[in-house]
């Protein structure tokens, strides 16, 4: 897994795994941050608007932070 350390690298990270898209599926953010399975990033995305089961990345790269933070 990598470690992000700010909001504006986490955007960064998953805009290059989306080709600069705003939206990401949880299989797309897996890859971004290294993970092997999509049930290891259900944590960032749990209670995220969705949209055809894609999120919107700034609201992911939100949750990211917030989550490191505790």
């Amino acid at each position: 897994t990598y470690s992000l350390s700010s909001y504006e690298e986490a955007v960064a990270r998953m805009k290059e795994h989306t080709n600069n898209a705003c939206f990401i599926s949880k299989k797309e953010l897996a890859e971004a941050l290294g993970y092997g399975s999509v049930n290891s990033v259900s944590k960032f995305v749990y209670g995220l608007p969705k949209v055809n089961k894609r999120y919107f990345i700034d609201d992911v790269a939100d949750s990211i932070i917030s989550f490191k933070e505790f």
